[in-house]
């Protein structure tokens, strides 16, 4: 949240503090976070395809053709391609069959959904890449077709004894595949009569519980008003919030901007991936534009810090629910934020970026006040 004087100068950094803390942030130190958030509760192409840490799985088939074998296991999880380069895969193993593994690679963005390609390992004999280059658009909707891939609808399906809320049911010329948070493709039925699908975890990690990822996630544009409590004399502060996907010089981000009821405006820019969030830019009431350069690693977990280099410090504090202005918001990133001068408390929801903003040296609160 932010917080600056009439006309001129700001008192308390605010938002800004957020990018100004995180400057040069790491990801070093803490665990891996076990317990991965939720789907939003919001559909989206970009949710059936984000999978925050790695899980492992057994895999079901029924009606398999002869001479046809069909996987037995598959993982799911961030990964790197084969230029090293961080990417979100999955894949399918094979025994007592012509191939060892079938592995898909695919980014997340502001853009959507970017297949980038599948690796097949043969028993014997050298991997074969085949490029894919298909974009699934962030807002596609049922109907609409992206490349080989028609989005049939958003559903909910239970496979292996687990429940995947809105799951992207997919429809190509040859099969239907519903792919699912926290996991990618989990049932694919093709018109050959086959059926292979999730058949419960074996290992990694178990969707359940929140994420940085999920908490600076917001694939459509949503507004709320913002309110203070008893805010200091000759101050102003923010009276509502924009957050949702944006452009930056010419490229997709997630931004988050506040308006000032002086007719200023402040607006924050970041990106989620597979990996974390990156911090991209700044923008204060006065114009004045802060890089990025800040990141919080996706398995960012409870106690654990990112520090930067000027000693500033970023605490992820505890996944919370809280309820603001009769809303409910589940999983929500509570952070502190520290440096040498003062320290501030913030809570990011799925959805909507920043939503409450305590200032330590002032006990003074600025939050989310209902949708507009």
């Amino acid at each position: 949240m932010n917080k600056k004087s009439l006309p001129l100068k700001r008192i308390l950094p605010g938002w800004a503090l957020v990018l100004a803390l995180a400057l040069g942030a790491c990801g070093g130190g803490g665990g891996g976070d076990n317990n991965p958030p939720p789907p939003p509760n919001t559909a989206s192409i970009s949710s059936c395809f984000t999978v925050p840490s790695a899980v492992t799985y057994n895999i079901t088939a029924s009606g398999v053709p002869s001479g046809q074998v069909a996987p037995s296991t598959g993982s799911s999880g961030p990964m790197t391609d084969g230029n090293g380069q961080p990417v979100t895969g999955q894949t399918f193993n094979y025994t007592n069959a012509s191939i060892k593994s079938d592995t898909i690679y695919w980014n997340v963005t502001g853009n959507g959904v970017a297949l980038l390609g599948e690796i097949t390992v043969p028993t014997s004999g050298n991997a074969t890449l085949t490029t894919i280059n298909t974009t699934l658009p962030a807002n596609m909707s049922p109907g609409q077709t992206a490349g080989a891939y028609t989005l049939v609808g958003y559903e909910t399906i239970s496979l292996g004894g687990k429940t995947f809320s809105n799951a992207c049911h997919m429809r190509t010329s040859t099969a239907d595949e519903w792919y699912a948070y926290g996991y990618g493709l989990v049932k694919r039925a093709t018109s050959s009569g086959m059926v292979v699908q999730y058949n419960g975890d074996t290992g990694g990690s178990n969707p359940t519980s929140g994420s940085i990822t999920a908490c600076f996630t917001a694939n459509k544009t949503v507004s709320f008003k913002v309110l203070s409590n008893a805010p200091s004399s000759g101050m102003v502060y923010a009276n509502r919030s924009t957050v949702g996907p944006m452009t930056y010089k010419g490229q997709a981000v997630t931004g988050q901007t506040w308006f000032y009821p002086d007719n200023t405006t402040e607006i924050s820019y970041w990106t989620v991936t597979s990996s974390g969030v990156t911090g991209i830019a700044n923008i204060d009431y006065t114009g004045a534009v802060t890089s990025g350069g800040w990141f919080y690693p996706s398995d960012m977990s409870p106690g654990q810090t990112a520090t930067g280099s000027n000693n500033t410090r970023a605490t992820l504090v505890v996944f919370e629910a809280i309820t603001l202005a009769g809303k409910t918001f589940s999983n929500t990133c509570h952070m502190r934020l520290a440096n040498s001068q003062d320290s501030e408390e913030i809570w990011v929801a799925p959805g909507y970026g920043v939503i409450k903003h305590i200032f330590s040296s002032t006990g003074e609160i600025v939050q989310y006040n209902g949708d507009i």
